[in-house]
């Protein structure tokens, strides 16, 4: 080809075995695409120009990322879709008298099949696409770790204890003067006492199975407790995920009345 352009990708959405779609099509429009989700596949039109197939299957795969982690933060659940890439449509700009100017690729994706015991849910609606939301690094660690212990592999305060961490630590990249958790309330607009209570929770509660750090004599957060902490760490990445998005956004302060009760 002489000027390659990368027209559209194209996926397959692939829900684990818990979960299926019986959905109308879905449309979706960002700066950088536009999207049409049909009987499970995805048709990505690009709107930057791109050379390499390659070049454009990263772009578009760093947002089905976010796309599939907004979706398990929505849900209050682990990740339970992908995108598996199948292929490219590819003009050429500036064809020759004997060539059409148009090349299709084809894979095929040998990834590895969901496995789950769970029931089956079907949905009647396609998870919606991402608005006002970005995966820095520092939300994906805290995404990381928080699907790390939905999947048994850390416990909940250590995993939950992190996370704070991660976002005060953010907060003092950020311009401005005080301390870490001040910076990051201010930055992240969070009630101050969500802050104290989920550091008091994550310092106090836990045995030697659970707690956070060796020599925990207390005990094990009780079933309101987890859900408070479960809850309040998806409301924080979810939260710095919209500032990651969009810094100069003045967004709602996050207070105790937006989580459960203790």
């Amino acid at each position: 080809m002489n000027d390659p352009h990368v027209e559209t990708v194209e996926y397959r959405l692939v829900p684990d075995e818990s979960l299926r779609f019986n959905s109308p099509p879905l449309e979706h429009e960002t700066d950088a695409f536009k999207l049409r989700l049909q009987c499970d596949v995805l048709t990505v039109w690009l709107k930057d120009h791109y050379a390499s197939e390659d070049d454009a299957k990263e772009a578009v795969d760093s947002y089905l990322e976010i796309w599939a982690v907004y979706e398990a933060l929505e849900s209050r659940r682990r990740r339970k879709i992908r995108f598996d890439y199948r292929g490219a449509k590819i003009v050429d700009r500036d064809p020759s008298s004997h060539d059409d100017g148009v090349r299709r690729t084809v894979r095929t994706s040998l990834g590895l099949l969901w496995s789950t015991t769970e029931a089956v849910e079907t949905r009647g609606d396609y998870p919606q696409p991402p608005r006002n939301f970005a995966l820095s690094p520092d939300v994906a660690t805290m995404w990381e770790r928080y699907e790390g212990y939905l999947k048994g592999r850390e416990p909940l305060l250590s995993m939950a204890y992190f996370c704070l961490t991660v976002l005060e630590g953010s907060a003092r990249k950020l311009p401005g003067k005080g301390k870490n958790r001040a910076k990051a309330l201010r930055t992240y607009a969070i009630q101050n006492k969500v802050l104290d209570t989920l550091g008091s929770l994550t310092a106090n509660l836990g045995d030697a199975e659970t707690a956070r750090k060796a020599g925990g004599k207390g005990r094990p957060p009780t079933r309101s407790k987890s859900a408070w902490i479960e809850q309040c760490i998806r409301a924080l990445i979810r939260r710095a995920g919209e500032h990651a998005a969009d810094p100069q956004k003045d967004f709602p302060k996050l207070t105790m009345e937006d989580l459960p009760k203790l």
